[in-house]
């Protein structure tokens, strides 16, 4: 409710037709799919948001089963009240991919992944059906007071989010992708490239942490990789980078 409230005020604008449903859905109950269709039919949305997966799916997120049947009633909900869905999911221990079955990414017709790195919110495709995928961007928290005081006499504060800027969203890597990127650029990997194998005993580090890095590097196209599996080369973009003082 804060986070609405200093949106509104930030911005000057109302909360529109913004409708809240605080009890999540089954969505692998037919009759809740049922009541929830019915419950959204008056309010004509344009856009339905389960917040989150793991709520609104009393089953198995692993199950190719249980994943299908999930995905079927958002396309109920979709079909009948016109709207699109979106899904909020968690991502796997290693930040590499979504958690559970890969079923609901083959349904799906658009991906976005949502990554913070120090404080830097990066927004980025994975997957877009139809379209071309957008552009990387990246977002800040900025602090807002709501204008109400706290019992402690402290000024009550929530947050907005706000365009980070193009220099944020191109030019900062954290210190353990910069070591990646310094090992790519090793004569050894040059031309042939690196496993993750290989990457993981040159930088020494963990092996979920090394996932993360490698995914948040491809995704700002510093590092590009053919299929999965292929080895992992450092791009132009990647060199320029090593080649200045950004991100240091």
């Amino acid at each position: 409710a804060k986070r609405q409230e200093v949106w509104c005020k930030h911005f000057g604008l109302s909360t529109g037709h913004l409708q809240y449903i605080n009890r999540p859905a089954n969505l692998l109950e037919p009759s809740e799919v049922a009541e929830l269709i019915e419950i959204l039919g008056p309010l004509s949305p344009k856009l339905v948001a389960i917040d989150t997966l793991a709520r609104s799916m009393r089953g198995d997120e692993n199950s190719a089963r249980d994943m299908g049947a999930f995905v079927a009633s958002c396309d109920m909900i979709r079909e009948a009240t016109g709207a699109a869905c979106l899904v909020v999911h968690h991502t796997n221990k290693g930040g590499t991919a979504e958690r559970g079955s890969s079923s609901l990414r083959a349904a799906a017709d658009q991906v976005i992944s949502i990554s913070n790195d120090d404080g830097l919110i990066r927004v980025a495709c994975d997957k877009s059906k139809d379209d071309a995928e957008f552009k990387t961007y990246g977002m800040r928290l900025m602090v807002l007071e709501t204008g109400r005081m706290l019992e402690d006499g402290k000024k009550e504060t929530s947050c907005v989010m706000l365009p980070a800027g193009e220099v944020l969203t191109t030019g900062i890597v954290t210190k353990g992708q910069r070591a990646i990127l310094e090992a790519m650029a090793l004569e050894v990997f040059a031309e042939a490239g690196a496993t993750a194998r290989q990457l993981m005993a040159t930088v020494g580090m963990p092996e979920p942490s090394l996932y993360r890095a490698l995914s948040k590097l491809k995704r700002g196209e510093y590092l590009s990789q053919g299929a999965k599996g292929d080895p992992y080369r450092i791009t132009e973009r990647g060199t320029r980078l090593l080649d200045t003082s950004l991100g240091l």
